[in-house]
């Protein structure tokens, strides 16, 4: 990533994901925290998720004994926080400028939010990539196009912008609980693929043909978990 990049749109953590710091020209995985909920509607707050997960992050055993795999032992990055901005649409301009220096770079970016408005940052990152399908895990649709009214670009209407950038048969959506009619209504008319809470079990085995082993940008509110699990 060319410095100026990094200078310019990151500042540096004073701590580093799981306390380990992996210079970047040896990393495979860069992570960018986005302190960012300008626009929740509910409850602000979780601009401050990339400290906090950073922090537990220290306190976590780093070997999954399910899959052999220590942590400690991925090549991961963190590269920072991007820097502080209000504006959504200043804020996914500069994500996406972030993300496709990674890319060119040709390592994985990891994303930490934040409210799911940067998502739009994402897309916009990766769009010059071919054939990748957004998996997007959230217990809402995200596709009204106005929320509140005069406002296109927010947590509730991310994936309606992202839809209009890459089209819906490019995109999954896993875990959605929570809609509105309207919102059901456009899925259905141009084709979105919609995998319900109730409906994970049932369609794994066309949500996985769907899929077939390509390239995926995996995006996940924290909401689509049950929030028996994960309150707040």
């Amino acid at each position: 990533m060319k410095r100026e990049t990094l200078k310019f749109y990151l500042t540096r953590p004073s701590l580093y994901f799981s306390g380990i710091e992996i210079d970047y020209s040896k990393a495979k995985y860069v992570i960018i925290g986005v302190p960012f909920d300008s626009t929740s509607s509910f409850r602000p707050g979780s601009r401050f998720a990339p400290t906090s997960i950073r922090n537990i992050s220290l306190e976590m055993e780093s070997y999954d004994v399910e899959t052999g795999i220590d942590f400690d032992s991925i090549l991961v990055h963190d590269a920072g926080d991007l820097s502080f901005v209000i504006d959504p649409k200043e804020l996914t301009k500069k994500l996406s400028v972030v993300i496709k220096e990674i890319i060119k770079d040709e390592k994985i970016p990891v994303i930490i939010g934040g409210e799911h408005t940067l998502t739009y940052g994402s897309i916009l990152g990766i769009s010059e990539i071919k054939d990748v399908t957004l998996v997007f895990m959230d217990a809402h649709l995200d596709l009204r196009d106005q929320y509140p009214i005069g406002a296109n670009l927010t947590h509730a209407t991310v994936l309606r912008r992202c839809v209009e950038k890459i089209g819906c048969n490019k995109i999954v959506v896993i875990g959605a609980r929570a809609v509105s009619p309207e919102e059901v209504s456009y899925a259905r008319e141009c084709g979105l693929m919609v995998v319900y809470s109730h409906e994970i079990r049932k369609k794994i085995k066309q949500l996985l043909n769907k899929l077939n082993g390509g390239k995926v940008y995996l995006s996940i509110d924290i909401d689509v978990i049950d929030p028996g699990l994960a309150p707040g």
